[in-house]
C-alpha cells in the first residue's frame, strides 16, 4: 500500500487522457478510493517490563532504561497501547 495525492493523480490523468468521458471515470474512481488514516501508518506496540528494570518495546525489541511509559517508543516511533485493550 502507498498513499497517493489524488488531486495530483487527477491532474496527471487530465494531461494523459484529455477525453472528458475518460476523465470523469478516472475522477470518480479516485474520489471513491478509501482514504488512509495517518494513524494507521504508525506502527503499534506495547511496553514489556525488563527483569533488570526499564522497559522493552514490543515492536523493535529495544531497551529503554527508565520505567516511564511514554506514549511512543523513542527508538522506532511505535505508538504504545495497553496490551490488555482490544
Amino acid at each position: 500500500m502507498r498513499p497517493i495525492d489524488a488531486d495530483e493523480a487527477k491532474r496527471f490523468a487530465a494531461e494523459c487522457w484529455p477525453n472528458p468521458v475518460h476523465r470523469l471515470a478516472i475522477d470518480a474512481l479516485l474520489d471513491n478510493c478509501p482514504a488512509i488514516d495517518p494513524k494507521d501508518l504508525q506502527p503499534h506496540g506495547h511496553w514489556i517490563e525488563h527483569p533488570t528494570g526499564g522497559l522493552v518495546c514490543s515492536h523493535c525489541d529495544r531497551y529503554k532504561p527508565d520505567e516511564w511509559r511514554s506514549m511512543c517508543c523513542p527508538n522506532c516511533g511505535a505508538r504504545m497501547e495497553d496490551k490488555n485493550d482490544g
